[in-house]
């Protein structure tokens, strides 16, 4: 976990990215994060992102809509399973970040 900080539990994983691009941030500058680290861009919208689930509660919750713009990353590892992570980082009309969103999803085929 301390070389891939995408291992941990999302929670953690939210926090690590919250580190690297604080709200604020700019689309270029999560765009460089992505690039820097070799994650897959996704894709990039000019809306933003939805989520139908709370991490922090760890259950399916009302859908809401973060943002008016969003880039969504996915990443993949394996351990003993694939595991996909799909970060989507959420942004106001002038393009900085409000908040991301994180979720796993485990292949256990």
């Amino acid at each position: 976990m301390l070389v891939n900080p995408l291992r941990r539990p999302t929670d953690s994983v939210k926090s690590w990215l919250l580190k690297q691009t604080p709200p604020g941030s700019t689309m270029e500058e999560v765009i460089e994060l992505i690039e820097e680290r070799g994650w897959r861009i996704d894709r990039i919208n000019e809306i933003g992102y939805s989520s139908k689930y709370d991490d922090t509660l760890d259950r399916s919750i009302e859908e809401y809509t973060v943002g008016v713009k969003s880039i969504k990353a996915i990443v993949e590892y394996k351990i003993v399973f694939k595991t996909d992570v799909s970060m989507s980082w959420g942004f106001d009309e002038e393009g900085k970040l409000i908040d991301i969103g994180v979720r796993k999803y485990t292949d256990t085929i």
